[in-house]
């Protein structure tokens, strides 16, 4: 039986990553500490998991945001009308010009994306502020699921908290142009196997990838460090592998995503 691929990718945020959303890291750089925040992150405003919804009217409400930070991610405050709270070229919170790019939209740039989200991955999500807690339902966009808190070289970097979109490998049903990606959170409780919306590779199965995420491989596809570093299709059953390498579904045992078991075809 084949291992499971190392964690999808999922990018951490970092410095770089914040700039442009072009480079893919490992789930490693995201490990939520016990569940929530670490010290103080968005400890002001309401202190419930509110989910910013990516829209934004007007001039933001003035806050305190903690650590001394000019303004607060999730809820969105100390920014004026026409900007956000976000990263760019530190882990500290900024305020940055507003995209029109709202929850589940692709992106390029964190300015991209309106008020209450950050582009990762090439697609903008929802700021959040429960680590390890679902995020409520979001008005647009794909649905969204837990919230991570990041972290950089494995220091928690404050108000780093976002959604991730609820999804299914196959059949992919992510927006167009995005893959439904699985991944595995390491949480104070466990390691969750979760998935995120992302923009994916063109590697069809069979072709070569990367060791660590899933960059280089087309929906519907992840790539395996099991078998030389090749991409793999999903798969639930042997009718998905249908015309595919030997038509054989190889189930996994630990990437079971809402109670479904997946495989790779063979």
């Amino acid at each position: 039986m084949k291992e499971r691929p190392s964690a999808g990718g999922v990018v951490a945020l970092t410095a770089m990553l914040l700039l442009g959303c072009a480079s893919i890291v490992g789930i490693g750089d995201l490990t939520p500490p016990d569940g929530g925040h670490a010290g103080s992150t968005s400890g002001s405003g309401s202190g419930s998991n509110s989910g910013s919804s990516g829209s934004s009217s007007g001039t933001m409400s003035t806050c305190e945001p903690p650590g001394g930070a000019l303004c607060q991610t999730d809820p969105q405050c100390g920014c004026a009308a026409g900007e956000k709270c976000d990263f760019s070229a530190s882990t500290t919170p900024a305020c940055l010009v507003a995209g029109a790019a709202t929850s589940g939209e692709l992106c390029d740039s964190a300015t991209d994306c309106a008020a209450g989200s950050t582009c990762l991955v090439g697609v903008c999500h929802p700021f959040c502020n429960v680590a390890g807690s679902p995020c409520p339902a979001a008005a647009a966009g794909p649905p969204v699921g837990l919230c991570i808190q990041a972290t950089d070289d494995g220091i928690d970097i404050a108000q780093a908290e976002y959604c991730l979109f609820e999804c299914t490998p196959l059949p992919n049903n992510c927006p167009a142009g995005e893959a439904c990606v699985v991944v595995q959170v390491p949480l104070a409780s466990g390691t969750v196997t979760t998935t995120n919306c992302e923009v994916p590779g063109t590697g069809v199965p069979g072709a070569s990838c990367a060791a660590d995420g899933n960059p280089d491989c087309q929906a519907e596809s992840e790539c395996d460090i099991s078998d030389d570093s090749v991409c793999a299709q999903f798969c639930r059953s042997a009718s998905d592998c249908i015309g595919v390498g030997t038509g054989t579904c190889n189930l996994t045992v630990d990437l079971v995503v809402n109670g479904v078991s997946y495989g790779f075809c063979e």
